[in-house]
This record gives structure tokens, C-alpha cells and sequence, in this order.
């Protein structure tokens, strides 16, 4: 039995200390003014913060059970098992609360039928596509939990003028405010547009305008280069 509460004491303490880790990393890092550039000290407290405080509070906890319990009669098995329940009943609880504050995220809805398909085009110089078509290029569009994000049917690519123009359809299955467009074209060459859509976006009339895409960036979260104004998108959405 001692065994059993020594494990209900590493995992609250794992809880509370990874906890107490993940949001000291946070403070440390405010304080003494950590960069924070696309959500550093958030990924280092969860990697660092979050893990040390994980062990350290696992170790303490299971420490002041075996304290605790030290000199205790033996209990009976009808008490035994009766704690076993318990004990079980609290780590299962822990680990959901904390699976369910740290990693669940909620899903939004979902689009109404018909789905909207967004059909998208991303032009750009025919000398920054290497003067002919791109290799393997991608596109896709930024929804709740990573979801969608490949194109809904092959990437089409033509020559117009002077111009590269690739094509690519998406399925927009979730209604979900904040969709980003990015666009893989090829090594070190990713462009990124924030669509400026609402949740759940009407039926366009044919293409929207040619727009400039927001960044180039060598890749998804590297640093804004210069060229961004080169490249430029339009869509459309049939429901």
C-alpha cells in the first residue's frame, strides 16, 4: 500500500511541479527580457520548465509519502484495497485534469453543409521560379489543431506571360476565424498571407483581386526576407 501512495505522490507532485516549472520559466524569462519572437519563451518553458519541474516534483512527492508513512500499522485488505481504489481513482483524475488543461483543445464547428472548397492561386516572376515550373510545390491553409492543411486535389501550375502561376483547392471543413494561407515553393521559399476570412466565409463571385502576400520567409517560422512584394494571391470559394 505504501507503494501505491508513494505513486499517487509522484504524480501530484509531477503535476504540481511541472506547473510550477513551465509558468517559473515564464516569470524568469519576463523579468530579465527574454526574446520572444514566435513564442520562444513559451516553447522553452514547456520543454525546460515544464520537465524539471515534472521530476523534481515527482521525486518530492514520493519523499513525503515514504515520510509519512513511516511507523504506520499495516492496514487490513479490506482497507488495502479500499485505498487502491482511491489511489487509482486520484491519479486517473490528475493525469484527465491535466491532459485536459495543458494538451485538449476544444474543436470549433463544423462548417454547414456544402463545405466551402477554397480554390487558390499564388503567382509569382518566372525568374524566381528558375524560368519554368517549380518542383513539388505546396500549399496550404492554416485551421484549428493543424487540420486541412494539405491541398484537396494535385497542384496545378501554367505560364501566364511572365508570370508562375500554381493552383491548389482546400477543403474548409471547420468554421474558424484566423486562416493563413502558406505556399512551400520550393527550397528556403515559403510565402504567408493571413486570408482575412470569418468563421464560416460565403460564396465568392469568381476570383478576388491579386492581394500581396504578407512575408517570404526561408521557412515557416524563420525570419521575414525581402522579395515578399514579388509574389501575390487570389481565391475563390464555391460552396
Amino acid at each position: 500500500m505504501t507503494i501505491l501512495l508513494a505513486l499517487l505522490g509522484a504524480v501530484l507532485g509531477g503535476g504540481i511541479g511541472a506547473v510550477i516549472g513551465f509558468f517559473a520559466v515564464i516569470v524568469i524569462g519576463t523579468v530579465t527580457g527574454a526574446d520572444d519572437q514566435q513564442g520562444a519563451l513559451a516553447m522553452g518553458a514547456a520543454m525546460v520548465g515544464g520537465p524539471i519541474g515534472l521530476v523534481l516534483g515527482a521525486i518530492l512527492g514520493c519523499i513525503l509519502v515514504l515520510r509519512l508513512r513511516r511507523g504506520r500499522t499495516p492496514q487490513t485488505p479490506e482497507q488495502a484495497h479500499r485505498t487502491a481504489l482511491i489511489v487509482f481513482g486520484v491519479v486517473a483524475a490528475v493525469l484527465f485534469t491535466l491532459w485536459r488543461v495543458f494538451f485538449y483543445i476544444p474543436p470549433p464547428p463544423m462548417a454547414r453543409a456544402p463545405v466551402p472548397v477554397m480554390t487558390l492561386e499564388v503567382r509569382m516572376p518566372l525568374d524566381m521560379a528558375g524560368g519554368g515550373e517549380l518542383e513539388n510545390p505546396s500549399s496550404a491553409i492554416l485551421t484549428y489543431g493543424g487540420d486541412n492543411l494539405t491541398p484537396y486535389g494535385a497542384v496545378a501550375q501554367r505560364i501566364e506571360g511572365d508570370h508562375l502561376i500554381i493552383t491548389a483547392q482546400h477543403r474548409m471543413v471547420y468554421r474558424f476565424e484566423g486562416r493563413e494561407m502558406r505556399a512551400y515553393l520550393g527550397p528556403e521559399q515559403v510565402i504567408v498571407a493571413d486570408l482575412g476570412l470569418p468563421a464560416e466565409p460565403d460564396a465568392t463571385d469568381g476570383y478576388t483581386d491579386w492581394r500581396p502576400v504578407d512575408a517570404l520567409r526561408p521557412y515557416y517560422y524563420g525570419p521575414d526576407q525581402p522579395g515578399a512584394e514579388a509574389f501575390s494571391y487570389r481565391f475563390k470559394i464555391d460552396r
